[in-house]
Formats: C-alpha cells, structure tokens, sequence
C-alpha cells in the first residue's frame, strides 16, 4: 500500500500565502497513471510539518511517492523543515517522481547538508528514482556523484501518455485555442502580447483565458462591470483582474481552474495551447496537440531541452506555427524508456 506528497494539496494553515496549482494536479494525475489511484487518506501535503498523528499514518505506508513539481532546492526536504536524523530513525521509503529543480533565482545555489544527506538516505532504500529534466539531473551528479547510477532523468509523467507515445503526427485542428498565464512577479509585460497575438491571428477561433493558479479572485460583479465597460480602478494597475478585463476586450471567454479533473476535461477540447503554464503545455503534447511555451524562469529550459521543443518569446507565435514537433514525440519516446525502468523497479505497483 502508498501513499503520496504532493504539493497539489495546500493545508488550511497557509492558503492565505499559497494558491493551489492546479499543474501539480496534473502530475498527480501522470502518476496515478503509472502506480494506480491514491485513497484520499493516503495523500499528504510536503508544504507543511507533519503532527505526530499524519507521521505515524505515513509510516504505516509500504512507500511513499514524491510528486513531482519544482520541488529540488538547497534545503530539499520530502516534508517541510525535515531533518535527515528523523528520516533516518523512520522507516520511510520515499521514491520521488518527476522532480525538478526549482528554477527560479537564490533556490539552487548548492545543497545544504541536511538536504544531501537526506537524498543520501532516500537513496538507500530505493532503487531507482526519477527527475524531469537534464538540469537536474546535473544538479544532483554534481552534488551528490555517487547517486549517479540511481538518479534517472525520465523526464516529467505528464508528457507520458498513450497519443503521444503511440501517434505519428501531431493535431493541427483549429476550433478551441486555450492560452494560459503565469500571473506572478512580473507578469504583465510578458502575458499580454500573447494575448494580443492570438486574438489577431485567429480572431474567429473560441479563445480561452486560463488560470492554473487563482491570486486574485474575481467578484461576482467582474464580468458584468467589463461588459458595461467600467473600469477597474487605477489604469496604471498590472493585477490579474486587469488582465482579464483586456482579455475579455479580446474576446476570450475566462476559465478559473477550481477541479483539477474538470481541467482536463477542457483541455480535451483544446486543440492549440498557447502560454507560459508547463503543465499545460506538457499536458496538451501528451495528447498529441499542438503546444507552444513561453519561458517564465529556469524551470521551462531543462523540459525544453529534455524534449527537444523551442521555447517562444513573447509576441512570436507566428513564427513558430510551422514548427515540426516530431522531434518532440521521438524524445518523449526514448526518455519513456527510461521511465519505465524507473516505474518498473517500484514495489508493488499494479
């Protein structure tokens, strides 16, 4: 029996400073694919200390899966502020799957030694274990060299589905065009000429504006205020809300992401996706769509390169709607294989 961390799930105690995001679902999603379904009771949060009580329910657990996401940074830990003495002294088995580095600026400098330690240890007991991307993949041979043998690079679970896999020719259908964002930092600057750029090239296209991660919640009154064409306040503002009444100018209808099921179900309606979410972009080439992906941080480079897909720069997409993906398939193919000796050596999976 396992059990999983995941960083989909975000405790009551701190969802006034983290928004569910709902690209962690995704890979949630990508590995139940390849151990089975995880019971509700057996899903833990890594965001926060276990109590006494979660602890000792996790124990009770044959292994436990790490899921994915930008999760490797200097004081990597499987739980928050874990100390390897405690790994030590339990007997959890933790096999991460899919991790990456964490990308952005100060988070991947060089391993504390509690977090060496602590991989050292995960890797006693486990065979294998799975990290998404060459970089870090590099990250860790270059810290922790002994675990060479042991660390694969499978790339991420998300992109690993059967039309990918399977198909010969990616999906160039134009109906539905889904453009996802990354509404933090400074996003502004870099959201908006995608926007504008699709709404030009396919003015006549349903074209939807997505949110993986919820920052700013609209009011009931939102849409209503931007079809009578009231402002939203200061015009100098750059917040979510703002972004969405542009969007709505342009045309695009608003999808907040609130079920992580739900989610995928439209985005089987998608027949292009456009935007700087990585999970979406991977999602939509697992089923064998046509995805283009604008860069954020040093989270997209190592995908890219893993994959072989050219990351785009704001405003370009026209110059890449000739692209040949194929290249994209023969990769994902061969670090399937590698995947696969990965999700093979795991005890007990169906």
């Amino acid at each position: 029996m396992s059990a999983v961390l995941t960083p989909f799930l975000v405790p009551p105690s701190i969802r006034h400073q983290k928004k569910a995001n709902y690209g962690d679902g995704f890979i949630l999603r990508a590995i139940e694919r390849q151990v089975g379904r995880f019971s509700q009771s057996a899903m833990f949060s890594p965001r926060v200390p276990l109590d006494d009580e979660d602890f000792a329910r996790l124990q009770s657990h044959r292994y436990v899966i790490l899921a994915g996401a930008n999760q490797l940074k200097d004081d990597f830990a499987p739980i928050a502020k874990m100390k390897a003495s405690t790994l030590r002294k339990s007997n959890l088995v933790f096999i991460p799957f899919g991790i990456g580095l964490h990308g952005e600026a100060g988070f991947n400098e060089g391993f504390t030694d509690n977090a060496s330690e602590i991989l050292s240890i995960i890797h006693e007991r486990i065979e294998y274990s799975s990290w998404r991307c060459p970089l870090t993949k590099g990250l860790l041979d270059t810290a922790l060299p002994a675990l060479r043998e042991q660390t694969l690079m499978t790339c991420c679970p998300v992109v690993m589905d059967r039309p990918l896999l399977d198909g010969y020719k990616f999906e160039r259908n134009l109906s539905t065009i889904a453009v996802t964002i990354t509404d933090r930092g400074d996003f502004w600057d870099r959201e908006i000429p995608v926007l504008k750029e699709v709404a030009e090239l396919f003015p006549d296209k349903r074209r939807v504006l997505v949110f993986h991660q919820n920052f700013d919640p609209p009011s009931v009154f939102e849409p209503l205020a931007d079809r009578l064409g009231m402002r939203l306040g200061s015009q100098k503002a750059k917040t979510p809300r703002h972004l969405r009444q542009l969007a709505r100018q342009l045309g695009y209808e608003i999808l907040l992401a609130d079920d992580v099921d739900r989610l995928l179900a439209f985005y089987g309606q998608v027949d292009l996706h456009v935007g700087s979410r990585l999970h979406a972009h991977l999602h939509m080439l697992s089923q064998n769509k046509w995805s283009f992906l604008v860069k954020v941080d040093e989270r997209s480079p190592g995908i890219a390169s893993a994959l072989g897909f050219e990351l785009i720069e704001p405003g370009q997409l026209g110059h890449h709607l000739d692209a040949d993906l194929e290249t994209i398939r023969t990769s994902a193919q061969a670090c399937h294989l590698v995947m696969q000796r990965f999700v093979n050596a795991i005890p007990g999976r169906p």
